[in-house]
């Protein structure tokens, strides 16, 4: 399962992968559709995908902060970890972002403990020019998940 944002420049692509890659507009209406089609799905692996203005790099974790100073869960978790994979292609960030990407993760990996799923949860931002790379990574990845 993938899952994109209406501003990523790879959506049309991701679709060619997936036909039914998820694009967020509004994080908090598509968030409860999203959470739906998990529960009904329960797939082994999800796969998000953002926009990187810098290098591509796998985000390591998802915290409990949007926007410098809200939670994004009163009482929640301080932060959830992300399934890296075994010597990835791109950098694996330790540090969190605070925005719409870390929010939108955060709540997936908060519906996914909940809920007690087995699904592992990569977010990726990726950079423009690393899109074959990425390509070959992601096939791998769903292979080796189901």
């Amino acid at each position: 399962m993938i899952f994109t944002f209406r501003t990523a420049f790879c959506k049309k692509d991701l679709k060619k992968i997936d036909k039914n890659t998820f694009v967020f507009g509004k994080l908090k209406q598509d968030f409860a559709k999203f959470s739906l089609k998990i529960i009904k799905e329960n797939p082994s692996l999800i796969i998000g995908v953002a926009n990187s203005g810098s290098n591509t790099r796998l985000e390591s974790k998802a915290i409990n902060q949007y926007n410098k100073t809200k939670s994004i869960s009163k009482n929640g978790e301080k932060e959830y970890g992300l399934f890296t994979p075994h010597s990835p292609p791109f950098t694996v960030s330790r540090k969190a972002t605070d925005s719409f990407c870390n929010w939108t993760c955060y709540q997936i990996s908060k519906l996914i403990n909940e809920n007690n799923l087995k699904t592992k949860l990569v977010f990726i931002h990726l950079n423009m020019q690393d899109f074959g790379t990425f390509k070959k990574f992601i096939a791998e990845l769903l292979i080796s998940s189901q």
